[in-house]
């Protein structure tokens, strides 16, 4: 800033601004600074956040059309498709202790169990043999038996021996024997031991193949319910 006085022919002229207006300005551009930088850290922070969310928000989604995949999806029943012959496959899981749900009864010698009702039942007029049909529900009664037909047989036995898991349904000790093959196929055997009397050895045969005598879709879950159902004359 210039001052110019003039007086008796003089003029002075001032040096500039002075000391305490160079401090107003420096004071005041530091707030202005300090005001936009507060401004970028707000704007930083609330940036941050939303990313977080998003993440979170993608992470649980995930997650859960995960877990809806999973259980939509089928639990294999029978033996991979890799597995060498003579390995063992699991049986189906599955609440096998449950009643056998609209069942029909069924009397044999010895013996009575309940099974399910769309089930069709084989008998046989030259045994005391029978078979079911758990895809059909006709039944062919006092047919002359020489061979397995249906996917499910059960042979009436006297001291049946078997090697296998020793498991326990309803009442009944049973000896588990399954059998995966190449190619999702598997052989299931249940011998229901009873020391009274007649044994029970139960077969089921599954194949993606169409072996005869066999179904495609796993039935041991309801086979075993069956089992459970077996009681026993004294």
């Amino acid at each position: 800033m210039v001052v110019s006085v003039k007086g008796k022919g003089k003029s002075v002229k001032g040096k500039g601004m002075s000391h305490s207006c160079r401090i107003g300005v420096f004071v005041l551009e530091f707030a202005i600074m300090d005001d936009q930088r507060k401004t970028l850290i707000v704007t930083g922070a609330v940036v941050l956040i939303i990313l977080a969310l998003i993440i979170s928000l993608i992470f649980f989604l995930t997650r859960f059309i995960s877990s809806r995949r999973q259980s939509a999806s089928p639990t294999p029943t029978v033996a991979p498709s890799g597995q060498t012959p003579g390995e063992t496959a699991s049986p189906a899981p599955g609440n096998t202790s449950a009643p056998v749900p609209n069942a029909k009864s069924y009397k044999g010698v010895g013996f009575e169990l309940a099974y399910p009702n769309n089930w069709g039942l084989l008998t046989c007029n030259n045994s005391v043999n029978f078979e079911f049909d758990p895809e059909k529900s006709q039944d062919m009664l006092k047919v002359n038996c020489d061979r397995a037909v249906k996917p499910i047989t059960v042979l009436v036995s006297d001291n049946l021996s078997c090697q296998g898991d020793n498991i326990k349904l309803g009442n009944n000790s049973v000896v588990r024997i399954v059998e995966g093959t190449k190619g999702a196929e598997a052989d299931y055997r249940w011998c229901v031991i009873n020391p009274n009397g007649v044994d029970l050895d139960i077969t089921q045969r599954v194949s993606n193949s169409g072996r005869p005598s066999s179904s495609r879709q796993d039935f041991a879950v309801q086979i075993e319910q069956v089992i459970s159902s077996v009681n026993f004359s004294r």
